[in-house]
């Protein structure tokens, strides 16, 4: 099978099988090329492949270029495993003719099994509607089908074509790439048109263009997938009367911290992870949408220190942290920013914050399917995660809430001129309302402080 190197795409797919002509459409700038680009060095990196790139669009300077830009050199791969051809279409009927035999002797004789034009339109444009067809079915089609390779055809769309071409109706598989213009923010969806000896449910998936990856792309997990929280680990935090008030937290759970939109973060709420996360040595992480992660950083720092933890331990719990601002970034580009942030460093435990500013922001873009989405994403990847939510907001805030397995609200109370903090739990593995006061608060962090004092 002929991989795309695009997790989204795969999932759905699983793969084209030899043979197959594969037809990527799409307007000008949508990333047609980037996405068959892709295709070849992924097939080349894990299968071995050896792959022709046929242009009568692009001259070779500007094509490495721009991979290069991106983050792949093409021009380092070894002559005989990838190869550019130019030609000029303005050649008209005799440049289809040559380009043909060039496809056959490379699929057929040379031992290449990846043929990319780019792009077939170009091509087309000098043939009449008779003439277009015999090429593309009596020529490519059969020249794909035998050769056990994977042919793939560019295809230039126009902004206003809805019919369908004559390569979707030959192509074993078509996939068209979007792009949409939402609150003046850039949106890709990739479509899947048709694909042969497949059951397509989820028909658009969001894509972006990224260095390094050239096309990332992920698809939401099907629940069926996402394993039970209670059948993972059960972490137990320092301070026992609270961890029994929890009932603990199991690895890959999500808890819902909310405060009120007039106070400061309370203390508590950086503990509780940074505590789970030096109990356990587990590699944290942090995504904001409303201040700079930074702040928090220095913030969670100056907590640990009173605590009593070293420097050394402190750097190994926070050292990876993104502050994402939300009016930059359509929702399918912070979706798959949040998914990589995940999988490319392999975090344990994540501290999400802003989801207020975010809802606020995103109300009109779907966002609540964002949120889902990451939510099944964490519990799939048994991520456990923190998010610091306000809890007074009219919009919403149930539906966010219901995704936690423990739910904390924080809520100070003035009794005759005196301050006092209550942490009221609504929703925890115990399965128990409980309120937790300051005082309970204080004495667990004073608990650690001499505990960590007597290790030194």
């Amino acid at each position: 099978m002929y991989k795309t190197g695009v997790s989204g795409i795969d999932d759905i797919v699983r793969g084209f099988p030899p043979g197959t002509l594969l037809v990527i459409a799409g307007e000008p700038g949508t990333g047609k090329t980037t996405l068959a680009t892709k295709i070849v060095y992924t097939n080349m990196v894990e299968r071995g492949s050896k792959a022709l790139y046929i242009s009568v669009a692009e001259t070779p300077e500007k094509f490495f270029m721009y991979m290069k830009m991106l983050g792949i050199d093409l021009q380092r791969i070894p002559r005989g495993k990838f190869e550019f051809m130019y030609f000029e279409a303005i050649k008209g009927q005799e440049t289809v003719i040559m380009i043909s035999e060039v496809i056959k002797d490379y699929l057929m004789n040379r031992g290449y099994d990846i043929v990319v034009v780019d792009s077939i339109t170009s091509l087309l444009e000098w043939l009449s509607d008779a003439e277009a067809r015999n090429f593309l079915h009596a020529s490519l089609y059969e020249i794909s089908s035998h050769s056990k390779g994977l042919l793939i055809l560019i295809e230039d769309l126009s902004r206003h074509e809805k019919a369908p071409s004559i390569l979707e109706y030959i192509a074993d598989a078509f996939i068209e790439l979007r792009t949409r213009t939402i609150n003046g923010l850039l949106t890709r969806s990739l479509v899947f048109r048709k694909i042969r000896g497949r059951r397509i449910v989820l028909g658009e998936i969001p894509f972006s263009i990224t260095e390094h990856e050239l096309i990332s792309a992920y698809s939401p997990p099907m629940l069926e997938q996402i394993p039970a929280i209670i059948s993972g680990k059960k972490m137990r935090l320092p301070c026992r009367n609270i961890d029994r008030t929890l009932g603990g937290i199991y690895k890959g759970s999500q808890v819902m911290l909310l405060y009120p939109l007039t106070t400061n973060t309370p203390d508590a709420y950086y503990g509780l992870p940074l505590l789970l996360a030096a109990e356990y040595g587990l590699k944290m992480g942090i995504i904001s949408y409303d201040i700079p992660a930074s702040a928090m950083i220095c913030r969670m720092k100056k907590l640990l220190k009173s605590l009593g933890y070293n420097e050394n331990i402190i750097d190994k719990i926070i050292n990876i942290h993104y502050s994402l601002n939300p009016l930059l970034f359509p929702m399918s580009e912070l979706y798959n920013k949040f998914i990589r942030i995940l999988t490319k460093n392999k975090i344990d435990l994540l501290i999400i914050r802003g989801i207020r500013l975010l809802i606020d922001l995103k109300r009109h873009e779907n966002i609540m399917w964002y949120l889902y989405n990451i939510s099944l994403q964490l519990r799939y990847m048994g991520v456990t995660s923190f998010y610091y939510i306000h809890y007074n907001y009219p919009y919403k805030i149930d539906s966010i809430v219901h995704y936690g397995d423990i739910v904390i609200t924080y809520e100070p109370k003035i009794t005759d001129n005196e301050i006092k903090d209550l942490f009221i739990i609504w929703k925890s593995f115990n399965r128990r309302i409980a309120i937790v006061s300051d005082a309970e608060i204080v004495e667990c962090m004073n608990n650690i402080r001499e505990k960590n004092s007597s290790k030194k």
